[in-house]
């Protein structure tokens, strides 16, 4: 009977704790900024010479540590001169780690400041005039993706969202140029701020 007991109190302690640390597990977003481009042609990195991005992204809570997270960005990409130049409508898709800081070891989960790291991989599908090699003029590009951004939780379910991503592009075809010394050139940092949304996944039974 004492086992049945002790049982029955860790499972209702187990669900008690699921249910207040998956309150707020779904987060969705959009987010606007600027994507800067670096490869053959040029490096817009930190000079101001920057291109507007916007897009929508979702994460889900999968432990204190680290959530699942989505994003999607479309911008238009143009460098170069009048001897090398080009133009790209961007289109990325990302799926991405989010590692927390506060996880509840290092800050509060309901700190008002919410740190974090992201890794990854994505498809860069870009459209210009100058891939050939397709009737459709577009290119599928493999990227690889780390950042670093920080959360401001407004209320319980409002936050405003910084976040500033680097990609590395697999290939060197997205800009149209490319170098026997050097491969794999091309690269994009996008910063972004955004708006995040929390639904309740589940009720927390004592409401704080």
């Amino acid at each position: 009977m004492k086992k049945i007991i002790l049982l029955g109190i860790a499972l209702v302690s187990f669900t008690f704790s699921n249910a207040q640390t998956k309150k707020n597990d779904l987060n969705v977003g959009v987010h606007f900024g600027t994507q800067e481009y670096r490869g053959d042609i040029d490096n817009e990195f930190f000079t101001g010479k920057q291109n507007a991005a916007f897009g929508v992204s979702f994460s889900k809570y999968l432990t204190p540590w680290f959530d699942f997270m989505g994003m999607v960005t479309y911008s238009n990409l143009d460098n170069g001169d009048s001897t090398s130049f080009f133009e790209t409508k961007f289109l990325d898709f990302n799926i991405m780690a989010k590692m927390k800081f506060n996880n509840g070891k290092w800050l509060k989960e309901s700190s008002l400041f919410q740190p974090y790291l992201v890794f990854g991989f994505g498809e860069g599908v870009s459209f210009a005039d100058h891939y050939t090699e397709n009737s459709k003029n577009m290119s599928v590009d493999v990227n690889l993706l780390g950042g670093i951004g920080i959360n401001f939780a407004i209320s319980e379910k409002l936050g405003i969202n910084l976040m500033s991503k680097y990609t590395y592009m697999w290939n060197d075809d997205f800009d149209d140029r490319s170098s026997k010394d050097k491969n794999f050139q091309d690269q994009l940092l996008i910063t972004t701020i955004g708006l995040n949304y929390r639904f309740t996944g589940k009720n927390d039974s004592d409401k704080d």
